[in-house]
């Protein structure tokens, strides 16, 4: 008899067992995403140069795409002390 749930329903028999390896980001790998970031690329094309998906990289890397947002901040700050 195969082992149930609460509710009397079968448990998955793979319940347990190991998925896909999770991603290890290495620093060459992040300092491809600073690079890509930098010439302005989007969040697909930076996944798709690394071979990952979107939700994966920003779950991975979340310092690297905040640089671009933090660079604009700055510029924009400079701009209007400018003015």
């Amino acid at each position: 008899m195969p082992d149930l749930d609460l509710f009397g329903e079968p448990l998955d028999p793979r319940r347990g067992l190991a998925g896909r390896p999770r991603h290890m980001p290495t620093e060459s790998q992040r300092a491809k995403v600073r690079m890509l970031m930098a010439e302005g690329k989007c969040q697909l094309a930076i996944a798709q140069a690394l071979g990952i998906t979107v939700p994966t990289l920003v779950l991975n890397y979340p310092t690297e795409l905040n640089s671009r947002s933090e660079a604009a901040s700055k510029r924009a700050a400079r701009e209007r002390s400018k003015s």
